[in-house]
C-alpha cells in the first residue's frame, strides 16, 4: 500500500526484504515468512529469541540449524513483526478512509479531527502488540541494540509515514520530516507507558496519548512565535522523556545473548 512518491518510502520497502531475499524465485522468501509467522506463536513462552525461531523452523519441516537463514537472529523476528503490523495498519486505515462519509471528510480538515485521527491510528497500531505485551520490553531492548536499531528506526519512521499519509497529510520539505519525527516521539512515549499500564482497557495509556497529541497540536499553532514554540517543544520533549524513563525503570527486559 506504500506509495513510491517519496525517497523515504522507497527505502522503507527494502527493510522487510533484508531477511527475506529470495534465492530460488519466491519459494525461499515465502518459506522465511512462514518460519517467522510460526515463530511468533512461541514468543509468549520463549520470548523474542532464536529458540522461538528454531521452533518455527521445526514446524516447517526444517532442522533447528536453519535459524542460520536469519543472520539477525531474534532481531529479524522483531523486525518482521513490526513491519507486518505496519502493513496491516496501512490496510486498516485505508479501509477506514474509504468508509468515511462526505460529511466526515469535510469535517476532518479541522485540527481537532486530525488529533483524534492521530490518536486512533496510534492506538490501533499499539494494540497489535498487546498479545505480546509481557515480552515486549525484550523486543524493544533487542530493537535498540546496534545494528538492529537501524531497522527499528526505519520501521518506526515507516509507521509514522503510514499514519500521516492516511490522514491526508500533503506536507513537503522540512515539515514532512518534522511531523513524522514529532509523532514518533509521542508514539514511543505512549508505547513505553503501555508497558506498565494495568488499567481497564489500557485507558490510562490512551488518555496519556491524547494529552501528548494535544501538546503537539498546541506547538503547531505557535509556529509563528519561535520563542513560545521552543518552550512548548521543550515541554513536550521533557514530558515524553520523563514518561519513558519511568516506564523503562519499571521494566528490566532480558536481552538475548548471542
Amino acid at each position: 500500500m506504500l506509495a513510491d512518491t517519496h525517497p523515504f518510502r522507497r527505502k522503507c520497502r527494502c527493510i522487510h526484504r533484508k531477511f527475506c531475499q529470495k534465492t530460488s524465485a519466491n519459494e525461499s522468501g515465502d518459506l522465511k515468512i512462514k518460519i517467522l509467522n510460526a515463530a511468533l506463536q512461541h514468543v509468549d513462552e520463549l520470548g523474542w529469541s532464536t529458540e522461538a525461531l528454531a521452533n518455527g523452523c521445526k514446524e516447517n519441516g526444517l532442522s533447528v540449524g536453519s535459524v542460520g537463514m536469519f543472520p539477525g537472529g531474534a532481531g529479524d523476528l522483531v523486525t518482521h513483526f513490526m513491519t507486518t503490523c505496519n502493513e496491516k495498519l496501512d490496510v486498516k486505515l485505508s479501509e477506514l478512509a474509504e468508509r468515511t462519509s462526505p460529511e466526515e471528510r469535510f469535517a476532518s480538515s479541522s485540527e481537532e479531527r486530525t488529533t483524534e485521527k492521530l490518536a486512533a491510528a496510534i492506538q490501533l497500531r499499539l494494540e497489535m502488540a498487546l498479545p505480546y505485551i509481557k515480552a515486549w520490553p525484550q523486543a524493544m531492548a533487542i530493537g535498540a541494540m546496534p545494528p538492529q536499531c537501524i531497522d527499528t528506526i526505519a520501521t518506526n519512521a515507516q509507521c509514522m509515514d503510514i499514519i500521516w499519509r492516511n490522514i491526508g497529510d500533503t506536507s513537503s520539505g522540512p515539515e514532512w520530516y518534522t511531523k513524522r519525527a514529532a509523532l514518533g516521539l509521542v508514539y514511543t512515549a505512549t508505547e513505553l507507558h503501555l508497558l506498565t499500564d494495568t488499567s481497564p482497557g489500557h485507558q490510562v495509556t490512551w488518555d496519556f496519548l491524547g494529552g501528548r497529541l494535544r501538546e503537539l497540536a498546541m506547538a503547531k499553532r505557535q509556529l509563528n512565535d519561535a520563542g513560545r514554540n521552543g518552550e512548548i517543544a521543550k515541554g513536550l520533549f521533557e514530558s515524553t522523556v520523563a514518561a519513558a524513563k519511568v516506564a523503562a525503570e519499571k521494566n528490566a527486559p532480558i536481552i538475548e545473548k548471542k
